[in-house]
């Protein structure tokens, strides 16, 4: 698994996108290929971050509209010797938001 990118959460803890999540996004949302500049934007400039409603540590950030799309982007947050840290699951677009705990807006 190995570390394509680091950014910084809205929590200050570190996310990092990997070659796994990297993979799930070319093969599951193809929309989304070569743009890993919109996944760190949507990372940076949340407008709505969500708990998810089956996985505990997963988090949905919301970026911003873009015509009736937003971009979602599911970071796994896992315990690292620094703390915690992201991992960048998938990202994808979508119309709706899902329902969950609201973490930040």
């Amino acid at each position: 698994m190995a570390t394509v990118a680091h950014w910084i959460g809205y929590r200050g803890r570190p996310v990092e996108p990997t070659d796994n999540g990297r993979v799930h996004i070319l093969d599951g949302h193809a929309e989304r290929a070569g743009r890993l500049t919109d996944i760190g934007n949507a990372r940076a400039f949340s407008s709505l971050v969500l708990r998810d409603r089956r996985v505990r540590r997963a988090e949905l950030l919301y970026g911003t509209a873009a015509g009736r799309s937003r971009i979602v982007v599911v970071v796994i947050n896992r315990p690292a010797i620094v703390g915690w840290v992201g991992e960048v699951w998938t990202a994808y677009l979508t119309a709706r938001t899902q329902e969950g705990e609201q973490l930040w807006r």
